[in-house]
């Protein structure tokens, strides 16, 4: 019965790009794509489903804006639908299976009318890497359009879902005037007269994010004078619910502490105290996780992830080559406890509790001539 079900969803949900879906549509460049060299990555042990980006040179995806007519919306899973209900491919992320769809949500009757132009607020997930990697290049792109930035009417942000504190901090800042909030609830499908949408600005499995959104995106939030160098930064997981915790982290913080690191749960920090942490940074040590995406407020630190298995998940490698900065990496030992957060086994390898070995991480602080304070 599964496997007929499953079978029965990629027959019906078959996403299509915007420009198969509406031949004529508008799509305008926004931003060129970049190279990035990562000489590094060619021996580095990349996860499987980073494969295709184990190279000495890694291109970052062009930014492409497309003004679509006659979209339904779909509030439960927060993506666009066309009129025979095809999930458009640039509304969501392309990796999610067909299967993981319930066609309730996307075959509804009841449908409200939106009419003017929209733009969509995306919500992949809310944690730091989505939403600044990749839900706000695409709001700041859609607001740089002509009908959007140029425009004297009336324009609609629609959101299905609350806005984390981050994301407000950037909506308070890049909304023109003339856009104002349309809130929907689940139950029914919305058919917007116009939107403008933005594809992704970072290829899957990385964070390539083109320079363009670092420098004009988010430098102007940086605080405005010379960065100080001051900060080394321990990123705490230990309230994650997610795990990745270090189990030791209390024994890797006294050979951390000698190196005038400080630990710091980024939670008990709000936005703009964040940016001006990782702005005068200096050095960031932190297990695989969303708190690192806060290095595109620094300049030219040095980075160590440390990760719980021999595989490396190159998201936050890419995004400190975008970035100019220093990166190393270190593998930790999983650990098969469960953390107070989270009672059950992670589901995934990657995110397991695990231990880190001191002598190690002060052995990697050495050789890049990090000394004690």
């Amino acid at each position: 019965m599964n496997v007929a079900k499953t079978l029965i969803k990629r027959a019906l949900i078959r996403p299509i790009s915007p420009e198969a879906a509406y031949p004529e549509t508008r799509i305008s460049k926004f931003v060129d794509a970049e190279t990035i060299e990562t000489p590094e990555a060619v021996n580095m042990p990349f996860a499987d489903s980073a494969h295709a980006w184990q190279q000495a040179v890694v291109n970052s995806r062009p930014v492409n804006v497309s003004v679509l007519k006659n979209v339904l919306y779909c509030p439960e899973y927060r993506i666009l639908l066309t009129h025979r209900r095809r999930p458009i491919r640039e509304s969501y992320n392309s990796a999610r299976p067909p299967e993981s769809f319930d066609l309730g949500y996307l075959f509804r009757r009841e449908v409200e009318e939106i009419p003017g132009t929209c733009i969509i607020f995306h919500h992949l997930d809310n944690n730091n890497f989505h939403t600044l990697l990749e839900n706000l290049p695409r709001l700041y792109t859609v607001c740089q359009h002509p009908l959007i930035k140029d425009s004297n009417q009336s324009v609609s942000l629609v959101l299905s879902r609350f806005v984390s504190e981050s994301s407000q901090f950037f909506l308070n800042r890049l909304l023109p005037e003339n856009v104002t909030y349309r809130s929907v609830g689940n139950g029914k499908l919305y058919r917007l007269e116009e939107v403008v949408l933005s594809s992704f600005p970072i290829l899957p499995a990385t964070g390539c994010l083109p320079r363009f959104y670092l420098e004009n995106l988010y430098f102007p939030y940086r605080p405005n004078r010379v960065c100080r160098k001051i900060n080394r930064i321990y990123i705490s997981r230990e309230r994650a619910y997610n795990c990745r915790h270090v189990v030791n982290e209390a024994e890797l913080m006294k050979t951390l502490s000698r190196y005038g690191f400080k630990k710091y749960c980024l939670e008990d920090l709000s936005l703009e105290d964040q940016i001006t942490l990782f702005f005068d940074a200096d050095m960031v040590i932190a297990p695989h996780g969303a708190g690192l995406t806060n290095m595109i407020f620094s300049s030219q630190i040095r980075i160590i992830e440390l990760f719980p298995e021999p595989v490396i998940f190159p998201h936050y490698y890419h995004l400190a080559k975008a970035c100019g900065h220093h990166y190393h990496y270190m593998m930790g030992q999983r650990s098969s406890g469960v953390s107070p957060i989270r009672k059950k086994q992670p589901r995934y390898a990657k995110d397991s509790n695990f231990t880190v070995n001191p002598a190690a991480v002060e052995q990697l602080l050495q050789q890049q001539g990090c000394l004690t304070r």
